[in-house]
């Protein structure tokens, strides 16, 4: 089986919420080899609550050590009957969003 879907989720504190959703993708009936989960985050260490979901759920953590920031990326599928240039704007859009919610905080 390959990954055919990813899961990315900013994190910025509010680990409860962080959490309830791991869970919920935890309870899915996909197996777990079809689905990635990637955690982007500001903090350096993640609890052992977090370390739990590891193996639960394909759980990756993304967090740029060496530069203390992290990243995203984001993308949009180019098929024939799409046109590039609005998978392209999507995928601004999509990028916007996400800098919104990695760069403001509750």
């Amino acid at each position: 089986m390959s990954i055919n879907t990813s899961f990315i989720i900013p994190h910025k504190g509010r680990e409860d919420m962080l959490i309830e959703t791991l869970t919920s993708i935890a309870g899915l009936t996909t197996p777990k080899e079809q689905y990635e989960v990637v955690l982007v985050s500001q903090n350096k260490e993640i609890s052992n609550t977090l370390s739990a979901f590891i193996e639960k759920v394909n759980l990756r953590v993304l967090y740029n050590e060496e530069n203390k920031y992290i990243s995203f990326s984001v993308g949009g599928a180019i098929t024939s009957k799409s046109t590039p240039e609005k998978e392209y704007e999507e995928c601004l859009l999509k990028a916007k969003a996400m800098k919104y919610v990695l760069t403001n905080s509750d």
